[in-house]
């Protein structure tokens, strides 16, 4: 089986299981030229293969405000499908299978759901409505005794109608952009001030009580900050170890480098963080991809993108922030700093510090030991670059051209190494 054969069953299967589950738990039917993916799927390695679909519906959906469409009560982080909907979104994440050899927490859709709902408390006054709303979820599970054992995890969401701010983002004035900044300075103040739960208490992912209480969960967060890097550090390098053209970067003792710089050298990098057991709500993507806009107001009217978010220290939303509009010292070494399409120039960048500055905001050039952490966040994307292991860009290219690519990613990560004393 060819690849583009392979491709065509596994859309296939998708839309399959979208059509099952309308009909079975909403009781919708839709015909499949009405379910159209609206993004490529992206993953956070090691992460979920997600694919993302808008559904459009030839009868809008008929319901009540208490949810009794659905088989089932409300869920937890969920409202009731509203009456007269007829466009929503359904995301798909897939664990396990022979592409994530690492073992996966189970409960990352739940994660995803609760962190929507704690944004979207966090941004009540400041900007309401631009987080999707949540109608269904279910948990993608991989059991812990089959490794390779794989489960389809669902949210049935919000539509947000809007552009992205990566198709308009080029086209926008300096003023545009300046007014586009401060309303990203807002929606960074208001998770930076918003008042967690009593029940997270570790950095990383959440989960829900029975009681619906959103909490940290007991595997996929860690007790500091610097526990969650070590954590993602080396599970980056087991996915490095099996992977066909990383393969564990032994060669040239680059392997032994890095994993010298994971037990040796990390702990120094945290040492001079300002309040480094400050927790918020962290979407970890805020970039042009995920952000909805209006050109003719002016408006953020969506965030997405919810994959990767989690609780973290202030500092680490600025590590993709925009496209690297943050501009922080090793803004160089990440690999597509402007791969949605946005072009970022040094006056949008120097605009970009000027808003932080003014908005009394936690930001690069506040926190105290910022740079070290981000040189740590550095090492951790050049383990496995996106052009060595997302499937789609692989597809394109032919074996000497990967080849290539890996040569360059080598000598960047080894001189990133040796800048690191490493």
């Amino acid at each position: 089986m060819d690849q583009n054969e392979d491709s065509g069953n596994h859309h296939q299967a998708q839309l399959e299981f979208i059509d099952e589950l309308l009909r079975t738990r909403f009781q919708v039917s839709v015909g499949r030229t009405n379910i159209k993916p609206v993004q490529d799927s992206r993953k956070t390695f090691p992460g979920p293969e997600v694919l993302t679909y808008q559904i459009s519906l030839d009868t809008p959906i008929t319901t009540t405000n208490d949810g009794t469409n659905q088989i089932n009560s409300l869920q937890p982080g969920c409202v009731a499908i509203p009456k007269g909907t007829e466009v929503f979104v359904v995301r798909l994440i897939k664990l396990g299978g022979k592409r994530i050899r690492v073992k996966q927490n189970n409960s990352i859709v739940e994660n995803e759901v609760a962190i929507m709902s704690l944004a979207s408390a966090a941004l009540q006054k400041s900007a309401p409505n631009i987080v999707p709303r949540v109608y269904a979820w279910g948990s993608a599970d991989v059991k812990t005794d089959q490794p390779e054992s794989s489960s389809q995890g669902w949210i049935l969401l919000e539509s947000i109608s809007g552009r992205r701010l990566a198709d308009v983002y080029d086209d926008m004035g300096p003023g545009q952009k300046r007014s586009l900044f401060t309303q990203v300075s807002v929606l960074l103040k208001s998770f930076q001030t918003f008042t967690l739960p009593a029940g997270i208490t570790r950095f990383g992912q959440v989960t829900y009580e029975d009681d619906g209480q959103i909490v940290s969960k007991e595997t996929g967060s860690w007790p500091s900050y610097e526990a969650y890097f070590r954590g993602r550090l080396e599970a980056a390098l087991r996915e490095a170890d099996h992977d066909e053209h990383i393969k564990g970067w032994v060669d040239d003792g680059l392997r032994e480098r890095l994993g010298n710089f994971v037990t040796q050298g990390l702990s120094a990098h945290f040492e001079e963080l300002g309040s480094k057991e400050e927790k918020v709500v962290t979407h970890a993507v805020i970039n042009p991809d995920n952000i909805l806009f209006d050109p003719e107001s002016g408006q953020i009217i969506g965030l997405t993108g919810y994959e990767s978010a989690c609780i973290l220290h202030p500092s680490y939303e600025f590590f993709r922030i925009l496209s690297g509009l943050s501009d922080h010292d090793v803004a160089d070494e990440r690999e597509g700093g402007n791969a949605t399409g946005a072009s970022a120039t040094t006056e949008d960048s120097r605009a970009f510090r000027d808003v932080l500055r003014a908005a009394d905001i936690k930001h690069p050039q506040s926190i105290e030991g910022f740079g070290k952490v981000a040189k740590v966040d550095a090492v951790l994307q050049a383990i496995r670059p996106l052009s060595l292991v997302d499937t789609k860009t692989l597809e394109l290219q032919t074996r000497e051209a990967i080849m290539q690519s890996r040569d360059e990613k080598k000598k960047s990560l080894s001189k990133l190494l040796d800048r690191l004393g490493y």
